[in-house]
């Protein structure tokens, strides 16, 4: 059964943080990767605030990847806005570490471009960065599946880590579901998902491969499921 990350209960009370192969690990000691949410529509009360998301670099641009749902019930934003909407609906986004060491250099503006979204039909967002003075760094998307039992790398923060920039919590890849377009893992560390939408899943290379959209258990075995990040070229 599948269950939003937003609104995902709890799958332990501790969460057990995984040292990653050297080239991940290194990377994240020296960027910050992982970011949250801060944005308001027109016609909306409230503001999505939280989960995730991240820079990528693709086609030669900056672009920022969310979950899709994020736009929807599962962040309070009601009515759900339709991401051809975003033009005409956005009055701000910003996007930046929970815990931010310079306010200026660590906020990515996310604007609502020319971004045809008519093709995209998976939980996976593509969004326009529209300032370039920034001090995260954007990941580089691998377009291939991983192989059974590879070993990859979640990097997110538990709501409940007040103080959390970004942590790495290892995962197994199981198989891909083709109809959702969703890489399936099994989670080797015991973490609280709540607000890990739209986190990045990175190869030991720390190229991305999916976003975190979903999880759920099975007896006693844990499961996360990602948007393949392939998606993001249906969207022109």
């Amino acid at each position: 059964m599948f269950f939003a990350l937003t609104v995902l209960t709890a799958l332990s009370t501790k969460s057990q943080v995984l040292q990653p192969d050297s080239a991940v690990k290194k990377m994240l000691a020296k960027h910050q990767v992982l970011l949250t949410n801060l944005a308001v529509f027109k016609g909306h009360k409230d503001e999505l605030q939280g989960a995730s998301a991240f820079l990528i670099n693709y086609q030669d641009k900056i672009f920022a990847v969310t979950a899709k749902h994020l736009l929807g019930e599962a962040m309070g934003v009601t009515p759900e806005i339709n991401p051809g909407d975003l033009s005409k609906l956005l009055l701000s986004w910003k996007m930046f570490p929970r815990i931010p060491l310079n306010t200026k250099l660590d906020t990515v503006k996310i604007g609502a471009g020319k971004l045809n979204y008519q093709a995209l039909d998976r939980d996976i967002l593509l969004l326009e960065v529209i300032n370039s003075n920034f001090n995260i760094l954007p990941l580089v998307p691998s377009f291939n599946l991983p192989e059974k039992g590879e070993k990859l790398y979640l990097i997110g923060c538990p709501y409940s880590q007040e103080k959390c920039r970004q942590n790495v919590y290892e995962v197994i890849y199981q198989g891909y579901d083709a109809t959702e377009s969703m890489l399936k893992y099994t989670i080797k560390t015991t973490v609280d998902l709540s607000g890990f939408s739209g986190a990045p899943i990175v190869n030991a290379a720390g190229k991305v491969v999916s976003i975190l959209t979903t999880g759920w258990e099975d007896g006693n075995i844990k499961y996360a499921g990602g948007t393949f990040i392939k998606e993001i070229q249906k969207v022109q």
